[in-house]
């Protein structure tokens, strides 16, 4: 592709990053909805539909307000364990900087995470979590999202007077509600997680299937390749996650990879490794260059993410992948950034293979393989 202007880069950078995160959080249509229902607690939960439940007072967002999980009940035994997106803190002064839907509508920067569960979450719901499309292979399976509103990829321990980085804690009270809750002993198990929330998917997989030793376990992750040499110290002076005692392994610059390849050795063959990228993600753009404090350079974010998503084809043998270009937009080139939950979920076609049918087959089907081999050489 034909490199753009530097400044260029960024401003097509921000651009997608202002319309994946509009179409990812509905705040693009100022989308009002009715609150879900609250989960029952006695009365069995009306299938393929959505109730919310608050995990009380330990359970927080960033900004200290109340924290609640989303769940769906289906037909059948397997469950899927969702953890949702929302940007990240990286310092400080990233964190002064909350995504807002007036940030949205009037400035160029939209912000870097959501500080609370906005009110339209339910709206969010889509593509492999819809309760009600014939064309999701996954529509009977029982689900529930763990949001995501703590700037910390889901692994934070620790408070300032303006931050609650209780990523860590609002995982634990989530899963401990979904074990007592959902179905004790799924056949299949689904922990997935979409940009900061495929971080937390793979962070927390080892946990999550420790507690189903008799399921089958797939990991997917998507929207996971930004890579900084800041990491480390975020993660311990920022965030307080003291990484090996949370989850046995030191955090690298990268910080899925580092993740996959310590969970091969934890977890072995028990678990199916599966990841989604596309080849020019604006949205990792756009945030790989300001965590990096550099220009938004697409060709080189890309390269990095292809020959990480390489290292992981030929160390982990367990691992597969679906890397596309489908949907690259006609001016800029830039591709989506996330599918599972969003209408590509359903359109998205790379090598003749839709995403859907990807995923069910791996997943469903038992039968894992990696889509886009040809364009990790690119």
């Amino acid at each position: 592709m034909t490199k753009p202007s530097t400044r260029r880069k960024w401003i097509i950078a921000v651009g997608s990053t202002l319309a994946a995160l509009g179409a990812l959080a509905g705040i693009g249509a100022l989308v009002v909805t009715a609150p879900s229902p609250t989960w029952p607690d006695e009365a069995p939960a009306e299938h393929n539909r959505w109730y919310q439940h608050d995990l009380g007072d330990l359970a927080m967002a960033a900004d200290g307000s109340d924290y609640r999980v989303y769940a769906k009940t289906g037909s059948s035994d397997n469950l899927i364990i969702y953890f949702g997106g929302g940007g990240v803190t990286w310092d400080e002064e990233s964190a002064d900087n909350p995504i807002t839907v007036g940030k949205y509508l009037f400035s160029s920067d939209p912000g870097n995470y959501f500080r609370s569960i906005p009110a339209f979450f339910p709206t969010t719901l889509g593509g492999v979590l819809e309760a009600d499309n014939p064309d999701n292979p996954f529509n009977d399976w029982n689900v529930v999202v763990i949001p995501y509103a703590t700037g910390d990829f889901h692994a934070g321990n620790t408070a300032t007077e303006t931050m609650k980085y209780n990523g860590q804690e609002n995982v634990r009270l989530s899963l401990e509600w979904i074990r007592q809750t959902m179905p004790v002993d799924p056949s299949k198990l689904l922990i997935a997680g979409s940009s900061a929330g495929g971080f937390g998917a793979a962070f927390w997989t080892p946990t999550v299937a420790q507690l189903y030793p008799d399921s089958a376990v797939y990991s997917f992750s998507e929207g996971n390749q930004l890579p900084s040499d800041k990491w480390p110290a975020v993660s311990a002076d920022l965030w307080g996650a003291d990484w090996q005692a949370t989850f046995g392994y030191e955090p690298g610059a990268n910080l899925f990879e580092t993740a996959v390849t310590a969970n091969r050795e934890m977890e072995g063959e028990n678990v199916v490794f599966l990841d989604s990228n596309t080849t020019a993600d604006g949205t990792l753009l756009a945030f790989w260059a300001k965590i990096n404090d550099r220009d938004a350079d697409v060709d080189v974010w890309s390269a990095a993410m292809r020959a990480s998503m390489s290292r992981l084809s030929q160390t982990v043998p367990n691992y597969f992948f679906y890397l596309t270009d489908d949907g690259a937009d006609e001016q800029t080139g830039l591709t989506p950034h996330t599918l599972l939950s969003l209408p590509e979920f359903y359109t998205t076609v790379e090598g003749g293979v839709p995403f859907t049918e990807w995923l069910a087959t791996a997943v469903i089907d038992d039968a894992p393989y990696s889509v886009g081999e040809e364009l990790l050489q690119q």
